[in-house]
């Protein structure tokens, strides 16, 4: 089985220590994992409906203009923020106010692996739209079922008005709701990236985590210096209703209300395998952490104070790109003994 090393360091103005782990195994084989990361399409005309593109593992029911478009850098999204990861391309709703209907009208699917034991993830931008910003499932289509359904809204939900994630069973009852806030000092909670963990254990369940990832570039104004707001939505050993998943879906229902800056999804993560989780290391105080991250994981930094001191974050949430990262946290009237480590989920 392959295994693989994981490393933490932690320095000091005086110098680097390492400390490394053998993480034992960490996948098995005949894993598969699917990465969408909108950057292999050839967009030459500023949006291209990756269902018409062969091999793509994208389809859609409709037979008009489609939804959901593969869009670049150019023409009318030209004031488009930058993806999260900073890449040129990225799945942008079409539909608007100044393209009818003004909401999606069709299913657009994404063939996914089919998972028992593994993870789903990606970013999100909302657009302020009004009503249901985005919804998307993850579907069995073996039973023609959902595993479950994440809404984002602006408006119009009977049980919190606006700003926040609303998840549905197959069934269509709610299973829960985000803490929001909808508004921090005055900034709104669309015009800021999002990140979408689903993760099935094999056992019948499975976990939805939402994160909140820190604002867009260019179309927020002074919410660029609004931090990420970390953890906004948490549910753990969630039943799961179907025997598998294999489909992520984009279901009618999504509105927009222009094409300048639309509600834009990015890095769509799937894999039928699920890592073990990472050992813990015992290091001795510093101000600097840093650690190789992998695609699909989110990672937080954690500290204690022995002898039985409780595990503490510190930092922003790390989402893994396959690039060691790097955290940093004031030393400042901390014992000698403080312990740290770095949990990815």
């Amino acid at each position: 089985m392959p295994s693989r090393s994981f490393s933490l360091h932690w320095s000091m103005l005086t110098g680097v220590l390492t400390a490394g782990i053998a993480a034992g195994p960490w996948v098995a084989f005949a894993q598969t994992t699917v990465i969408e990361d909108f950057e292999g399409y050839n967009v030459t005309a500023v949006v291209l409906d990756p269902t018409t593109v062969p091999g793509s593992g994208w389809t859609r029911d409709g037979v008009l203009a489609s939804d959901w478009d593969v869009i670049c850098c150019s023409g009318d999204f030209a004031n488009l923020s930058e993806t999260f990861d900073g890449s040129p391309q990225f799945l942008a709703l079409r539909r608007s106010s100044g393209n009818p209907p003004t909401f999606s009208d069709e299913n657009t699917d994404f063939a996914l692996p089919t998972i028992v034991k593994g993870f789903v993830s990606l970013e999100l931008n909302p657009k302020s739209a009004g009503g249901q910003v985005f919804r998307m499932a993850l579907h069995d289509s073996g039973s023609g079922s959902n595993a479950v359904e994440i809404i984002y809204t602006e408006s119009g939900f009977p049980v919190k008005s606006s700003g926040f994630f609303r998840v549905l069973d197959a069934t269509g009852a709610t299973l829960a709701e985000s803490t929001g806030p909808f508004q921090v000092d005055g900034r709104f909670s669309w015009d800021r990236w999002f990140k979408i963990l689903v993760t099935l254990h094999g056992n019948g369940t499975f976990d939805l985590n939402i994160f909140d990832i820190g604002p867009t570039s260019i179309q927020c104004g002074d919410c660029i210096n609004d931090p990420a707001r970390g953890n906004v939505l948490t549910l753990t050993g969630v039943n799961l209703p179907v025997p598998s998943i294999d489909t992520f879906c984009l279901p009618p229902g999504t509105t927009n209300r222009d094409g300048v800056q639309p509600t834009v999804i990015d890095n769509i993560i799937a894999s039928d395998f699920l890592g073990r989780p990472i050992d813990v290391a015992e290091l001795k105080t510093g101000a600097e952490l840093s650690f190789p991250t992998q695609i699909g994981k989110v990672y937080k930094a954690q500290f204690s104070d022995p002898p039985s001191g409780p595990w503490t974050g510190f930092g922003a949430l790390v989402s893994g790109d396959g690039a060691t990262k790097s955290v940093v946290t004031s030393t400042t009237g901390a014992p000698a003994n403080r312990e740290y480590r770095v949990v990815e989920f």
